[in-house]
């Protein structure tokens, strides 16, 4: 592998990936619903390499993203319940069945991607 090449695939830019890929991927979803199997297949990838490429990252880069799986469950753990209260609310307000219907129907795609952008976030906090 060459040096340029190297520096392409390296875990800044993998993370950086991964963030731009959760939002493309739930701009798919919303706005191309019939696209949802790209969005799918998009945020496996981008998770995939970010979280296969761990034996060519540097000692405090493989730190750094197994720090970020705690704060990405913990987070993704909290998106989920809000959306469960959100579908729950929708399902029982006239007129909103759309809401709880969309979100019913798009939801591994929608978790991936949240997983995709929270990954890549936990990624760009700051040592603490």
């Amino acid at each position: 592998m060459t040096t340029q090449t190297k520096l392409l695939w390296d875990y800044r830019f993998i993370r950086g990936l991964t963030l731009v890929v959760g939002i493309v991927s739930i701009i798919l979803i919303v706005v191309l619903p019939d696209f949802d199997a790209l969005a799918f297949m998009l945020t496996v990838s981008a998770l995939g390499s970010l979280v296969g490429g761990s034996s060519s990252y540097k000692e405090l880069e493989r730190q750094v993203l197994q720090k970020s799986y705690k704060l990405t469950l913990e987070w993704l753990i909290l998106v989920i319940m809000s959306l469960y209260v959100l579908v729950l609310i929708t399902s029982a307000l006239p007129g909103t069945e759309g809401i709880a219907g969309f979100l019913n129907k798009h939801w591994p795609g929608l978790i991936l991607s949240i997983m995709c952008i929270l990954m890549g976030l936990a990624g760009f906090r700051r040592k603490s």
